[in-house]
């Protein structure tokens, strides 16, 4: 029975250029693997595996990722339902694809919209804070999960809880957007969460907030969904929205779409670790290291060298008297940089692309 499950929503796209040259359009970082073999859609993937609780996952990704999708789904042994986007509308319109396909028997389910990219590390403690969190989704709330920082990270949106709504969720006063560092400290004090970019709500719920808010993202998704294609991929189901008509929903983010103009907006606060591991230095963070802060993927020999990543696809890497560096080898790329690289990696990736000779390592 599916009466007392939850569906999960899994969004599966975005190129993670940040953690090139590892991560490209055509294998972004929820596919690298980089965690004893597994990757990080893997992991979401097993964070999900109990079929007492969830239903079986519907997944929004693009046509070219298709194939790396079914492939984890085949190696777990997992059926899904495959939403493919022609193009990128960001997660509001994706959400909305969701909802607009959803089989009308999971209609009175929540939904669980998780990001395939994001790294947990107790998964018993996320499913407890998502089977707390259904009651208040079922009262008609859009639930967002905080997370407790354990630092002012400038790299993350923040929610300011209010008063209690039962359950252990709250209201959300505000959300205050990538702050600067003495801002982040502040936060931090006043007891702000960070933002997870994870959900939950019932689909009419969020489809009549969509409706009264965003008009028009429903309107063009629901013609999309209309008029998409099905095919099928061993036991999963793939359906395909059409260009002309999904390329018309607004770019737009279901935080700015919804969230954040919501009456109905409350936050569930989570203790668990959590990153979106957006950057090389998260990476490192939420790694095994050794004894000397090291974190190595792959064939690799470290001499006087501590607080640093190494991960090689084949090449042997020697390192020596280095530190808090990171050393990212590829078939044909090596990027060399301080481990705490971030957003600069982002325009090198820009260049790189715009630059004839090397467009193809974008």
């Amino acid at each position: 029975m599916h009466s007392e499950k939850i569906t999960p929503i899994i969004l599966c796209g975005g190129a993670g250029s940040r953690l090139w040259p590892a991560s490209r359009e055509a294998r972004p970082k929820q596919f690298l693997p980089l965690f004893a073999g597994e990757s990080l859609f893997d992991l979401t993937l097993k964070r999900i595996s109990d079929d007492t609780l969830f239903t079986d996952p519907v997944i929004v990704t693009a046509g070219t990722l298709a194939p790396l999708v079914l492939q984890s789904l085949g190696m777990a042994g997992r059926r899904a339902t495959l939403l493919l986007e022609p193009c990128r509308r960001n997660t509001a319109p994706a959400i909305a694809l969701a909802i607009e396909t959803c089989d009308a028997a999971l209609l009175q389910n929540p939904m669980l919209v998780l990001a395939s990219d994001h790294f947990i590390r107790d998964d018993d403690a996320f499913r407890r804070a998502v089977r707390e969190t259904a009651e208040a989704a079922k009262a008609g709330r859009i639930i967002t999960f905080g997370v407790e920082p354990d630092a002012p990270h400038t790299g993350y949106g923040y929610i300011a809880k209010g008063a209690p709504l039962g359950g252990g969720v709250f209201e959300i006063t505000r959300f205050i957007e990538k702050p600067a560092q003495d801002a982040a400290c502040a936060l931090l004090a006043e007891g702000c969460l960070w933002n997870s970019g994870n959900f939950m709500f019932l689909p009419g719920t969020m489809r009549s907030e969509l409706r009264r808010l965003n008009p028009g993202i429903i309107d063009v998704v629901s013609e999309a969904a209309g008029a998409a294609t099905r095919q099928d991929a061993g036991e999963c189901a793939v359906l395909t929205t059409p260009n002309a008509i999904f390329s018309r929903a607004p770019n737009i983010s279901v935080d700015y779409a919804v969230l954040e103009r919501s009456h109905l907006g409350a936050c569930k606060p989570v203790s668990y670790r959590w990153s979106d591991m957006g950057t090389w230095n998260a990476l490192w963070q939420h790694h095994h290291r050794d004894e000397q802060e090291n974190a190595v993927v792959g064939p690799a020999t470290l001499r006087d060298t501590t607080g640093s990543l190494v991960i090689s696809e084949a090449q042997h890497v020697a390192l020596v008297g280095m530190n808090d560096v990171a050393v990212i080898v590829t078939a044909d790329a090596i990027l060399v940089a301080p481990r705490k690289v971030g957003a600069t990696l982002s325009e090198l990736v820009k260049a790189l692309k715009a630059d004839p000779w090397t467009t193809g390592l974008g």
